[in-house]
């Protein structure tokens, strides 16, 4: 009996035999882009030759050889210390922050892309041993869309054929959405800054069951999860009620990243813009803007604060030597001029202290009132 079975099974004992159909992908998995003889004999030997000594260096910190640091960088090893009046304070409730007041459980998810599946079985055990399942899908991109969808969900510019999209794998890949009760992070020492403990452990054991380097995906704090669950299903954390359980149910998805089509309305595009990075309404947008700053010549108008995540998260068609681009937001094609900070729409530490002091306006961010007055005037 697969991973999966077991816990449609143990899903359907906790509901009394309940009868609904459960309609899940079967578990022969098979590769859209090449097949996986090629893999095994040409491509991973090349692979590995191809890797370069930091990439090897960073695989080692993220399969889990590096160790985590407390806040104030110290090692966090989990021994006991030698001072006993060390191990006295650390054995005191009072000294440890997680008793005093519980933490709130976290959303998160795996991502097991196509060429990870054949561990999917024992990937899956150790999922349901550690953390609770929220729920489960599998999304297909398909070969012609799925290097945009690979790069505007990593955030690195991968043609097709790159060296990820064949380590990763281009068919059908499972997404599982899990809850941690008791999150806990931990700084660590390879510069990854400060991560959920137990999803980082975790994702460093799938990545080295599946012979290394990024085959399995894991979010490592609740700004990834919201970020990569809208770009797979176009809605945040608020699609689980608290408490929820998976129902035993594999949702397929046949679609490619939220906007890779074009956005449904200038909402979603702004809530694709806001799980990525900071960014503000500086013209345009009638009905949204002031007056004074939706007289610009484009539909819309933006500041973001990095150029490259701007772009590849509002997709469109780029003008030559400009920063407009020709978005189709619900099916009609918009105007959309990309500021980045230090393009010069004012100085540079105005430009960020607009986004610092930006406002939100129902799913849009406008300046606030000063910052208002200074676009005004650069308009004059």
């Amino acid at each position: 009996m697969t991973a999966r079975a077991r816990l449609q099974e143990d899903v359907g004992a906790e509901e009394h035999g309940s009868s609904r159909d459960r309609r899940h992908p079967g578990a022969e998995v098979v590769d859209l882009d090449v097949a996986e003889e090629v893999f095994e004999l040409v491509v991973d030997p090349l692979s590995e030759l191809e890797l370069s000594a930091r990439e090897s260096a960073e695989q080692r910190a993220e399969h889990g050889d590096g160790e985590p640091h407390s806040a104030d960088g110290e090692a966090m090893s989990g021994e006991v210390p030698d001072d006993p009046a060390a191990a006295e304070r650390q054995d005191d409730p009072a000294e440890r922050p997680d008793h005093r007041s519980a933490p709130r459980p976290e959303l998160h998810l795996f991502l097991l892309w196509s060429r990870a599946r054949k561990r999917e079985d024992e990937i899956l055990d150790d999922i349901r041993s550690t953390f609770r399942v929220v729920d489960m899908m599998e999304v297909t991109w398909g070969r012609r869309g799925f290097a945009e969808n690979l790069t505007r969900f990593y955030g690195d510019k991968l043609p097709h054929g790159s060296r990820k999209q064949l380590h990763c794998g281009s068919g059908p890949f499972l997404v599982v959405v899990v809850e941690d009760e008791r999150p806990e992070y931990v700084t660590l020492s390879e510069g990854h800054g400060r991560v959920n403990r137990s999803m980082w452990e975790a994702r460093g054991r799938y990545r080295a069951a599946t012979g290394g380097g990024h085959r399995v995906h894991g979010t490592l704090d609740a700004q990834e999860f919201e970020h990569d669950l809208f770009l797979l299903v176009g809605a945040g954390a608020e699609r689980y009620r608290p408490g929820r359980s998976w129902d035993g149910h594999v949702e397929q998805i046949r679609t490619g990243t939220t906007g890779s089509r074009g956005w449904r309305d200038l909402e979603q595009l702004y809530d694709a813009l806001s799980v990525t990075m900071p960014w503000v309404i500086v013209g345009g947008a009638k009905g949204i803007a002031p007056d004074p700053l939706a007289a610009g010549t484009s539909d819309l108008e933006l500041l973001v604060d990095d150029a490259w995540w701007g772009h590849a998260t509002i997709l469109g068609r780029g003008r030559r030597a400009s920063r407009t681009r020709e978005v189709d937001v619900g099916g009609l094609v918009l105007a959309v001029e990309v500021w980045a900070v230090g393009d010069g729409l004012a100085d540079l530490e105005q430009e960020r202290r607009i986004l610092e002091n930006r406002v939100r306006v129902g799913h849009a961010y406008v300046p606030s009132a000063e910052h208002m007055t200074l676009l005004a005037a650069r308009r004059a």
